[in-house]
């Protein structure tokens, strides 16, 4: 059985950049990216969205993220910083793409209507082969 995380019980910290996974991380990340495994098992449920073994393929392996995961962990950082009392709205990756060529949505539409009252707006945006979070 696959141990359970909440975001009471992580905290983001600079000290653990670059640390070595536990022998408990990797054991749930070899889990999670095992090609063996059913591709529509249901691992985790971010912001109303469950997220497959499909999508975290995604992760560790010689390909783009795919956008459920980019969106999902951008929500874990805004619910760890309005937590801590820092207001932080995160746009999802797939309005984001609209603002482009050739559909030129609005992004008015999609942003908080205070934007002021945010310490932070989050944006990513695709270039070809990598990914750019954008920040105010």
């Amino acid at each position: 059985m696959t141990p359970q995380l909440t975001l009471h019980t992580v905290k983001a910290h600079l000290s653990c950049w670059g640390q070595k996974l536990t022998q408990t991380q990797e054991n749930m990340l070899s889990q999670v990216l095992d090609s063996r495994g059913s591709p529509d098992e249901r691992l985790a449920y971010v912001n109303n969205q469950i997220l497959t073994r499909t999508d975290f393929w995604t992760l560790g392996r010689p390909q783009d993220v795919e956008g459920m995961i980019l969106n999902s962990c951008l929500k874990v950082i805004e619910k760890l910083a309005n937590d801590q009392g820092i207001k932080v709205f995160s746009a999802n990756s797939y309005v984001v793409h609209t603002w482009f060529i050739p559909m030129m949505q609005n992004p008015e539409q999609h942003l908080p209507d205070k934007e002021d009252n945010f310490r932070w707006i989050l944006v990513p945006v695709w270039r070809p082969g990598h990914w750019t979070i954008c920040g105010k």
